[in-house]
């Protein structure tokens, strides 16, 4: 399956395989993807803090203003061949071909009517970015009155099926590389005054062109406004994949776009060890956060310095996190230093040293 998918369900999340959690609610229902099972976190309410006051006749005029405004192209659904690729708790995904151009394009079909706020807020967003590691919005797709975004197809799949395929060779330096590609477009998203609240390596898509893999950050259903939690009154639910969320998400606190560096820290983790986020695979702690020692052991070929900047993201303190903009220097320092690509051998001192640190 190309993983320009939704969502995946059905899995015990983070806090249940770990038996400790309240609070927040999952999705329970049945769909399923070939990529595996996994919960996402919805809100309490499928509107966000900034349209909770916003009623119907305010939203059919939104509707319309992005439709005048915020659209490039609008097409019908029997414009197109469909293939569906993935579905989940909030849509079906289908790689579709337009019956005379020929192009190849993802349409991403809502299933819930209470989510079309989010559909119209991500169409909204996706229209105004454009980044050649941020997935590209090619248009609307109308149907049955809803709007439904098209965006360009991406031919490797997701991060996530590219690491599970045991046959893919992925040297160091393919793996900095990467890494940095997703760095670069969630700088590019940050600096929009947006974060994405449910990074993970299944939202990411992987370009394979020849022997050149990059990464592209997508799924932009859950993303938001930046906060200013010092100032701001209301409090964001808590939303996203429970293996990727921030502790800080999970145990209901304030958050912002630190949370987005904390969920690229276990992206990083699955990039170098090529394991999965679940924490029965990916040692964690009983806070939420990465046991570092546990997890160093599955990483012994990994460049301390790639190692390290993982273990920088995944610190339980926000504000110690480093921001993308700092992690967009390093990694190009690290991608470029045939140094900071030599292996360590043994990690103890150094990963000792690192958790006194914090």
């Amino acid at each position: 399956m190309n993983s320009q998918n939704t969502k995946n369900e059905n899995s015990d999340d983070i806090a249940a395989s770990k038996g400790r959690c309240a609070g927040v609610e999952t999705s329970t229902g049945s769909n399923k993807c070939e990529t595996g099972l996994l919960p996402v976190i919805r809100q309490r309410s499928l509107s966000t803090p900034e349209l909770d006051d916003v009623d119907s006749s305010r939203r059919t005029t939104l509707s319309c203003q992005a439709l005048r405004h915020a659209l490039l192209t609008l097409y019908r659904i029997d414009d197109f061949i469909m293939e569906e690729i993935g579905s989940g708790f909030f849509s079906q995904v289908y790689k579709v071909t337009h019956m005379v151009t020929g192009e190849v394009m993802v349409l991403k079909i809502n299933t819930l009517e209470e989510n079309r706020p989010n559909v119209l807020r991500e169409v909204q967003l996706m229209n105004r970015m454009s980044h050649p590691n941020i997935l590209k919005f090619l248009g609307v797709c109308v149907n049955k009155g809803q709007l439904h975004a098209l965006s360009e197809y991406i031919n490797g799949g997701s991060l996530h099926e590219i690491l599970s395929n045991a046959a893919e060779v992925l040297p160091w330096q393919e793996r900095v590389s990467m890494s940095l590609d997703i760095a670069e477009g969630m700088k590019y998203l940050h600096s929009c005054g947006v974060f994405h609240r449910d990074l993970t390596s299944r939202n990411i898509l992987v370009s394979i062109d020849g022997t050149v893999k990059k990464a592209i950050v997508g799924d932009f259903g859950l993303a938001a406004k930046i906060p200013d939690i010092e100032a701001d009154e209301f409090h964001l639910s808590t939303v996203g994949s429970p293996f990727w969320i921030a502790p800080e998400c999970i145990n209901n606190q304030r958050y912002d776009q630190r949370s987005d560096i904390f969920s690229f820290g276990i992206v990083l983790c699955e990039i170098i060890a090529r394991i999965d986020a679940n924490p029965d695979v990916m040692p964690r702690t009983q806070n939420f956060g990465l046991d570092y020692i546990a997890y160093s052991s599955l990483a012994e070929d990994c460049p301390l310095h790639f190692l390290y900047l993982a273990f920088c993201c995944c610190q339980m303190d926000p504000s110690k996190r480093p921001p993308f903009t700092e992690l967009v220097e390093k990694l190009k320092t690290i991608k470029k230093s045939q140094a900071g690509l030599s292996a360590y051998k043994s990690y103890s001192c150094e990963v000792s040293n690192f958790c006194r640190a914090r």
